[in-house]
């Protein structure tokens, strides 16, 4: 019998693959926080390490830098749990030497398991063990339906409390919360095959992780983004819904900016989520592009030199392909009048200046996704 040493401290996924695992054949030992799984190792010499990244205590990547440069286990196989947006991450830990690396929000224990019969045995086709696990049964899916209700209803508390603090002090160790338990509802959404969910709420992580890390960062715009992500979240779930609204493949974006600079940093966080947009530093070549096609994105500045963004929009809203496409002002003017305007005129949301990419990406997902859904 193959011994996996599985490092997660994840409360839902965690006993959810220790039970699949043990149901596929393997004999699991289980660490819920860096140095434990540490202890572990150092107790007993497992065949393979399953690795999460984000940990107490000690970090999954310490761990990995550990496991490679100490000659008694760094030959052991590490299959990497992280963040699909957290690329300097993916990249950091290709380069220390992870066997593989998944992303929470994509694969499901099915797809996990058979991952760990490829690296274990070498199968890379036929009879496997999981083809032997025992499938979710229905009380075990309805738990993970609960679970990922009452993360969706700690989500919204959390992001009310955030709502009602006025400095970082208070805010960072609620959106340090916000940011654990967004982390656990991707999980149990993936796991539940709810593909939409998980993906959105990766990214959300994502925003959560950047801001948390540097607090100077967070501003009105981005609590706002983080706000309106969360009731996405908690109005969108339905379990008898399979949630195919394709959340990964391409969409057109309009970027319309007379700065070049601000249509290069709108592409660069359309590139977080791996899209990119049709810039248009003119009005009048905006105009053209909303008459030519339908697009399901639309960024717009609001101090357009020819013609003010409000005013655009009220034109492209007249295009027949572009009635209904989001309509994202970006500016640096977040007051009533401007917000006002932006609304009357036909805009969706607006994002301040300077954004962080993060935002910019999570807030078009957002728009994106609520279309399409509907």
């Amino acid at each position: 019998m193959k011994n996996i040493l599985f490092i997660e401290d994840d409360p839902i996924l965690g006993p959810l693959y220790e039970s699949q695992l043990k149901n596929a054949g393997y004999a699991v030992n289980r660490a819920t926080d860096g140095e434990a799984g540490l202890s572990a190792l150092q107790s007993a010499r497992p065949d393979l390490i399953m690795l999460d990244i984000v940990l107490p205590k000690i970090s999954g990547v310490e761990l990995l830098q550990m496991f490679r440069t100490t000659p008694e286990v760094q030959d052991i196989p590490v299959i990497v749990f992280t963040n699909s947006f957290k690329q300097e991450v993916i990249q950091q830990v290709e380069r220390i030497g992870a066997r593989r690396i998944l992303t929470k929000s994509k694969f499901v224990p099915r797809d996990v398991l058979q991952i760990i019969d490829e690296v274990l045995n070498g199968n890379a086709g036929g009879a496997t063990p999981q083809e032997t696990a025992k499938a979710a049964s229905e009380a075990e899916h309805h738990t993970l339906e609960m679970q990922l209700n009452a993360l969706l209803s700690q989500c919204r508390k959390t992001m009310a409390e955030v709502s009602h603090e006025t400095g970082n002090d208070f805010r960072v160790p609620r959106l340090r919360s916000l940011r654990t338990a967004v982390r656990q509802l991707t999980g149990c959404a993936a796991a539940l095959d709810l593909k939409t969910h998980a993906y959105f709420s990766e990214a959300l992580e994502a925003l959560l992780a950047d801001l948390t890390e540097q607090p100077d960062r967070i501003t009105a715009s981005s609590l706002r983004t983080i706000s309106q992500s969360v009731d996405f979240l908690f109005e969108q779930f339905d379990p008898a819904r399979a949630y195919s609204a394709g959340a990964e493949t391409e969409f057109s974006v309009l970027i319309v900016d007379d700065d070049a600079i601000s249509r290069r940093a709108i592409q660069a966080s359309l590139g977080r989520i791996k899209q990119a947009g049709t810039e248009c530093g003119t009005v009048w070549k905006a105009i053209d592009q909303a008459k030519s096609q339908g697009f399901d994105l639309i960024f717009l500045d609001v101090d357009m030199p020819e013609v003010k963004g409000d005013e655009l929009c009220s034109t492209i809203r007249k295009t027949s392909g572009n009635a209904k496409t989001p309509v994202i002002f970006v500016t640096s003017h977040t007051d009533l009048q401007t917000r006002a305007k932006s609304t009357l005129s036909g805009g969706t949301d607006f994002i301040g200046k300077p954004f962080h990419f993060m935002e910019l990406a999570v807030k078009s997902l957002l728009h994106v996704l609520r279309r399409r859904l509907h």
